[in-house]
């Protein structure tokens, strides 16, 4: 009889667990699934501290918990993607930040590998993860876009400096 109770608490608090993660994946810009079965633990630390300092969350899911996640979330296509050991890095901020976080390490431990991705409604492949990862972000395309804008700007004051100094001479 009391085998019974323990179980139905087990069965609700994966149930919970799978509503928490469903309600972060439906306010996640973006997510990263990849396989870490090769990962030390300090290697999962400290991707965790690094994916953590922007409010975005990491979490080492059993497969059928992310895939009930997934599906509750209301996104579809991932079932059959989902294999192995798997981890899962959500983003709740910077839509970019786990995919570059996630990516340092799968280029630094060759058995760290991308499984498939979410950006914009939209799932991504391996492939594409890698794509985007080397992506510079919105803060670094700003500095480019404004530095050529003040190309122009800087030439055209350095000009008419050229010629306030020759006339002064």
């Amino acid at each position: 009889m009391n085998f019974k109770y323990t179980m139905k608490a087990i069965i609700q608090k994966k149930i919970e667990h799978v509503n928490k993660i469903a309600g972060l994946l439906k306010e996640a810009k973006s997510f990263v699934v990849f396989e870490y079965s090769t990962m030390t633990a300090k290697a999962i630390t400290a991707l965790r501290r690094k994916v953590k300092t922007s409010a975005n969350q990491m979490f080492v899911l059993k497969n059928n918990i992310l895939k009930r996640a997934i599906k509750e979330a209301g996104i579809d296509g991932f079932n059959d993607d989902i294999k192995n050991q798997i981890a899962v890095v959500i983003g709740l901020e910077d839509a970019f930040l786990p995919i570059k976080a996630v990516h340092e390490y799968v280029t630094a431990n060759e058995k760290v590998k991308y499984v498939c991705g979410y950006l914009e409604n939209k799932k991504l492949s391996a492939a594409e993860l890698s794509e985007i990862a080397v992506l510079p972000s919105r803060d670094e395309l700003y500095s480019m876009f404004l530095s050529v804008l003040q190309a122009p700007v800087r030439k055209f004051m350095y000009a008419l400096k050229a010629i306030a100094d020759t006339k002064q001479q």
